[in-house]
């Protein structure tokens, strides 16, 4: 689904364009860290009580979910679980 307005997606493309790739690069991941963030304060409200692994995991799933497939997600928990 796209909600953006055709001038406003236009505008950034624009903008994006006008970047070097290494502000690209910094605006993304600035962007990647921001939500990460937002994606542990989430899975921290709803389990409090979760820290180390199980607390990266959660978060990986949070940020992925709609990525990847369940199957897929509980093979690279079992991975990061048992690979430690």
């Amino acid at each position: 689904m796209n909600d953006t307005h055709p001038e406003i997606e236009k505008k950034m493309l624009e903008l994006l364009s006008a970047m070097s790739p290494l502000e690209r690069l910094h605006k993304t991941g600035r962007l990647y860290a921001s939500g990460k963030y937002f994606a542990e304060m989430a899975v921290k409200k709803r389990l409090p009580d979760l820290s180390g692994i199980t607390l990266q995991i959660e978060i990986f799933k949070w940020m992925h979910q709609s990525e990847l497939q369940d199957f897929d997600m509980t093979k690279i928990e079992d991975h990061l679980l048992n690979s430690r």
